[in-house]
């Protein structure tokens, strides 16, 4: 397994005294976009974030949004991260898939379907292999999200104890295996997007098709990080 941690700086109190600013400054300064994703971009590399290990499948740009939206939703800071599995290396089955995550927790999953679709998922639970055991998030910090897109698909809160869904047979699975839904040969599944993640199913009629760019995963690339906390 790689791993790459982030060094200590001096800069450390500098950089979570600007988290806590944009995060509240995102609420009032959305006109701002472009600006404020230039400003996130030079504080990313003043800090050396660019030494955390970046999903393979993730542009630069869309990794650095992504690695602000975890550490707004845990509240934590990122120290680093472990790739934990490469299905192009380690196999493209649900059996390999969960040799690599069983009782791993903060993982970052990462997809490319046959489409070329990217999407991903990220949530603080910890897999296990089971039967089929629906995994809650009360922390809320779980959700699903599309590169191709540029969106991203919150954990509903009436759906917390619907986080993850475990089951030996299924690669991973989102919600009550709706939301993305994997099968074991990471072929075959269905995506239900809007069940208990959110998405605008009135504006977008396409929930079936959305993620995958195909209504099955047909993953042709899977890459999945431990992300690691201070």
């Amino acid at each position: 397994m790689n791993t790459v941690v982030q060094e200590n700086t001096k800069d450390q109190k500098n950089h979570e005294d600007l988290l806590k600013h944009l995060v509240l400054q995102s609420k009032n300064d959305l006109l701002n976009f472009e600006k404020k994703n230039c400003f996130l971009q030079q504080i990313f590399f003043k800090n050396k974030l660019d030494k955390i290990l970046r999903p393979t499948l993730l542009r630069d740009d869309y990794w650095i949004k992504i690695f602000y939206i975890l550490q707004e939703k845990t509240k934590k800071t990122i120290k680093g991260s472990v790739e934990m599995y490469l299905g192009s290396r380690d196999g493209l089955k649900a059996e390999y898939f969960w040799n690599k995550v069983n009782n791993k927790d903060n993982l970052l999953m990462v997809f490319k379907s046959k489409s070329g679709s990217i999407f991903g998922a990220y949530s603080p639970c910890k897999w296990v292999t089971a039967n089929g055991q629906n995994i809650a998030d009360n922390t809320l910090s779980s959700f699903i999200f599309s590169q191709t897109h540029d969106q991203i698909y919150n954990l509903k809160e009436d759906y917390k104890d619907r986080a993850i869904y475990c089951n030996s047979n299924y690669g991973p699975s989102s919600g009550n295996y709706n939301d993305i839904y994997i099968n074991g040969d990471f072929t075959d599944g269905y995506s239900d997007l809007g069940c208990q993640y959110q998405f605008d199913r009135n504006n977008n009629k396409n929930y079936k098709t959305h993620l995958y760019g195909q209504e099955k995963p047909e993953i042709q690339e899977c890459v999945i990080y431990q992300i690691q906390f201070n």
